[in-house]
């Protein structure tokens, strides 16, 4: 008898594909909001949340950091414990939606750069010694055995959540929600929009054009790197599928993109005093 994994990556015969596509300029745009969703989950929502808790006063909110005057590790932690929350009830709700419509698309890929930045930022704190979970067993000895545990915590999360997303594609695809052949038109333009949006408004952040790269980059480009292979392992564990539900273009989420980048970059870039 096949174990249960077995079945579930098993390669099941499909429909002939119709060649059908998603609208790529609807694509960006839910990968905008989606973004810039995230980001506000992690730094005003996750970190605020921390300082409200524990009386730290927030001083400074952009779009890759939140100042505060003072700190403590419930602050710190904040940011990616939020974002796992965020991420694990998009992924919930994501999972209830009966038909794949731009909105589960936004569903989907909001709960899974939540999940890639927490995943992330453990195996990125471990090994640079910055960053959130850096600075919360800063005073923890030994520092080595700390940040060795943070990195392996990271890495093995990481995998389960690469795993997580590319099976919930993969049951997609099966089900034919979606094509086959339009999972690579759903995931490559997501994850350059995504860094892109990101690099560009850490451009305007006040503190340091350092964290241009330590921030912006390293928790866009470098942390969405598990988007990139999902679209392989797709292709692994399926056939040729008809083409689903193609999401059509959507002039709302094009217009409601287009608001939330400039508010992102020319207002939470440059960050917003508290």
């Amino acid at each position: 008898m096949q174990s249960e994994e077995a079945s579930t990556l098993q390669p099941t015969p499909l429909p002939a594909s119709s060649g059908e596509r998603s609208d790529l300029r609807t694509v960006i745009a839910v990968a905008m909001v989606a973004y810039a969703a995230s980001s506000v989950v992690h730094e005003l929502v996750g970190h605020g949340s921390g300082c409200l808790l524990t009386g730290v006063k927030p001083v400074l909110v952009t779009s890759i950091l939140l100042q505060s005057a003072g700190g403590n590790r419930i602050v710190d932690v904040g940011g990616p414990l939020a974002n796992i929350l965020f991420g694990a009830g998009a992924f919930y709700w994501f999972q209830r939606q009966a038909k794949f419509t731009a909105f589960s698309y936004s569903l989907w890929l909001f709960a899974a750069l939540n999940f890639l930045v927490a995943a992330g930022y453990l195996f990125y704190s471990g090994v640079s010694n910055w960053g959130d979970w850096a600075s919360a067993i800063r005073e923890l000895h030994p520092q080595y055995a700390w940040r060795a545990a943070i990195s392996l915590g990271g890495i093995l999360l990481y995998i389960l959540v690469v795993r997580l997303l590319c099976r919930s594609l993969i049951k997609l695809v099966r089900e034919g929600g979606i094509g086959r052949s339009d999972v690579r038109r759903l995931i490559y333009p997501a994850y350059f929009t995504c860094g892109l949006l990101a690099v560009t408004a850490a451009a305007f952040n006040p503190a340091s054009p350092r964290l241009i790269w330590v921030s912006g980059f390293s928790g866009s480009f470098l942390a969405f790197l598990g988007l990139l292979r999902i679209p392989g392992v797709v292709d692994e564990y399926t056939t040729d599928a008809h083409a689903g539900n193609a999401i059509p273009f959507s002039p709302t989420w094009t217009a409601f993109a287009a608001i939330v980048a400039i508010v992102f970059i020319f207002v939470l870039g440059p960050g917003i005093r508290l």
